[in-house]
């Protein structure tokens, strides 16, 4: 299961990923411009452009 940080590209977000992806959690970003330079052992994070105003669509990610 992996957990879904909202605010991916904000400096919060950022630094919960760096925390979680060192305690070798699985981490998907969620945000209206997801950050490129978000990597993971070289490889590029998965992240979802999204708003979190927008309750479906927050759904939708969940469930996906």
């Amino acid at each position: 299961m992996a957990t879904l940080i909202t605010g991916g590209s904000g400096f919060i977000g950022k630094e919960l990923s760096k925390i979680l992806l060192g305690k070798k959690h699985e981490v998907v970003l969620f945000d209206m411009v997801p950050p490129p330079e978000q990597e993971k052992g070289g490889e590029k994070l998965p992240s979802v452009r999204g708003n979190i105003s927008d309750w479906a669509e927050v759904c939708n990610v969940i469930r996906d």
